[in-house]
């Protein structure tokens, strides 16, 4: 290793300490009652450090949610390249796959690599302006999904892009701030996907002439 990949490396590596640090500050702290000298502080760094990677403490804070909604932008372009894939799944007699597209399992493996920071974030402490954020990009994703599955831009699909938005958010906030909770990722992606075949399975059996059910 060279010492300018060093010094890359060790950079990095502060500059993610002082991420760490502020999101298990958030643990105790509101996020606008937060400071330079705490998080400081906390990531055992001197005033002067802190001001080579960030500007002022919001710019923390910033970095950490735009770093997660580039984060979840990525699963669908990630699914597009598990095209073949999905294709592969079993399919209903009308030929609507069953099992959860690939995008469904892996936007909740980046939750679970991002554990600590959403946890912060969604939790009392958090910035509630990043739930509006997320459900905004949620409903993207949802969306994209839909298209995937071939489903018809009608009058049941903004119910059904709210409804799935609220679901994926309560069982996430379920998952990430209850330690007792029996719920795990394998189980929040099967939860999810029953209510997305279930919305399939209902423009299947149901008239087209059948009044909206949101």
């Amino acid at each position: 290793m060279d010492k300018t990949t060093f010094k890359t490396s060790k950079s990095e590596q502060t500059r993610e300490r002082i991420i760490d640090s502020y999101a298990g500050l958030l643990d105790t702290t509101d996020f606008d009652k937060m400071s330079v000298s705490s998080l400081c502080k906390a990531a055992g760094i001197v005033r002067s450090t802190f001001y080579v990677y960030f500007t002022d403490i919001y710019e923390v804070i910033q970095t950490i949610e735009d770093d997660l909604i580039a984060a979840f932008s990525r699963v669908d372009d990630a699914a597009r390249e598990h095209a073949a894939q999905d294709d592969a799944r079993f399919k209903t007699e009308w030929g609507f796959p069953v099992p959860p597209p690939y995008s469904l399992g892996y936007w909740f493996e980046v939750c679970e690599a991002n554990r600590a920071r959403l946890h912060a974030l969604l939790g009392p402490h958090g910035d509630p302006y990043f739930e509006q954020k997320l459900r905004r990009q949620l409903a993207e994703h949802v969306g994209t999904m839909m298209d995937e599955d071939g489903m018809p831009q009608d009058e049941l699909r903004r119910g059904f892009v709210e409804s799935m938005v609220e679901i994926h958010l309560i069982l996430l906030r379920n998952w990430l701030l209850h330690e007792k909770t029996s719920l795990t990722k394998e189980r929040i992606v099967t939860i999810l996907n029953v209510v997305r075949f279930g919305g399939n399975a209902l423009e299947h059996y149901y008239p087209k002439d059948t009044s909206a059910l949101w």
